[in-house]
């Protein structure tokens, strides 16, 4: 079983330094319901598993990929996202890029979110790295495809370093403006 205790020792240990505890316990509220996600998605296709004798496999399909709205079915596992950073971000970026990535869309290539007003427009942000749909970044279809929504996070984090992640300036980033 998985305790506070557990949680905070590894968010100490490997993400988030020991003097930014508030950080450590803001960061942690953003992903449980993340981390609840992911655990009930994990549970039903384990017993779908179970109860069909067949192989568990990473994508979903059908009734389960409807379950929750605005994500669409889950079609890159967290290793494909991985690959996709090492392709786009320089490797001393590349745990900072992950932990970005999670913190922003758990993972979830089709996650869409930010419904609320920015610049004047209410304009949602798309996939893994929930790039703002502005008109020059791109279609919402490009923006939830992984390959093009890491390498524009690239491309954004060349330009402009964390900033426009509101994640990366919670996890204190090296370069990133504080949070307003």
């Amino acid at each position: 079983m998985i305790n506070y205790e557990s949680v905070d020792k590894v968010l100490k240990d490997a993400f988030i330094p020991q003097q930014q505890t508030t950080k450590r316990f803001d960061f942690l509220e953003d992903m449980l319901p993340m981390i609840k996600y992911a655990a009930d998605k994990k549970r039903q296709k384990l017993a779908a598993a179970q109860q069909s004798q067949q192989p568990v496999i990473s994508q979903q399909t059908g009734a389960a990929a409807q379950q929750t709205p605005n994500i669409l079915p889950l079609n890159v596992t967290n290793t494909d996202a991985y690959a996709l950073i090492q392709k786009y971000f320089p490797k001393e970026e590349w745990n900072n890029a992950y932990r970005v990535m999670m913190g922003e869309s758990g993972g979830r290539p089709g996650a869409i979110g930010d419904n609320y007003p920015i610049r004047g427009k209410l304009i949602p942000s798309y996939g893994l790295f929930q790039i703002r749909g502005f008109p020059d970044r791109g279609t919402p279809e490009q923006l939830l495809d992984p390959d093009y929504n890491v390498r524009y996070a690239a491309q954004l984090w060349k330009s402009q370093g964390w900033n426009p992640w509101t994640v990366a300036r919670k996890l204190g980033l090296p370069g990133t403006k504080p949070l307003k």
